[in-house]
């Protein structure tokens, strides 16, 4: 049987390069085949959306509108179909985050509540390293209807469509 890594870490380039930051962690059950497919973890996220991904997260913002996710924390549960680690996965990810509109001087922000079931895959790579692109369809409540931001009402989007690869390292 082979030993199970105690964590993982992992990181969303994506977020980077938009401006923010993403760290998750990862704890790979012990014991049986069965409870070694499965993964807990948590993280946290921010990033600003560059004007071709504003319509994910809202309607009707004007080309001026900043988007961003100042802050984003999840809790996300996976199991992998095949074998422990890697290969194709299914899993569930819940998380707040919170979003602030800008256009010009005038802000606005709300938070949401996320509830995303996802699909991936695990590439096991070289001493540890691994890759995992996944992909997502999330259920968005947020304490705010419309927003008024450069002089349009702006209205949080209820699902989120999202995708992404992250990079990590088993220890």
């Amino acid at each position: 049987m082979a030993q199970t890594p105690g964590a993982m870490l992992e990181v969303d380039p994506a977020t980077f390069a938009l401006k923010g930051y993403s760290l998750h962690v990862r704890v790979p059950l012990n014991g049986s085949e069965e409870a070694r497919r499965w993964t807990v973890g948590v993280g946290g996220y921010a990033m600003e959306f560059p004007s071709a991904m504003r319509g994910m997260a809202v309607k009707n913002a004007a080309s001026s509108t900043e988007i961003e996710i100042e802050r984003g924390a999840a809790v996300f549960i996976d199991r992998y179909l095949d074998q422990p680690l890697q290969g194709w996965f299914t899993g569930l990810e819940l998380g707040r985050q919170r979003y602030k509109l800008s256009d010009g001087a005038q802000v606005e922000r709300y938070d949401a509540t996320v509830a995303m079931p996802r699909l991936g895959y695990h590439f096991k790579l070289d001493g540890g390293w691994y890759v995992l692109p996944w992909v997502g369809v999330g259920f968005v409540d947020t304490d705010r209807d419309e927003l008024n931001v450069g002089g349009r009402t702006v209205k949080p989007r209820s699902t989120l469509a999202f995708a992404t690869v992250h990079v990590g390292y088993a220890f």
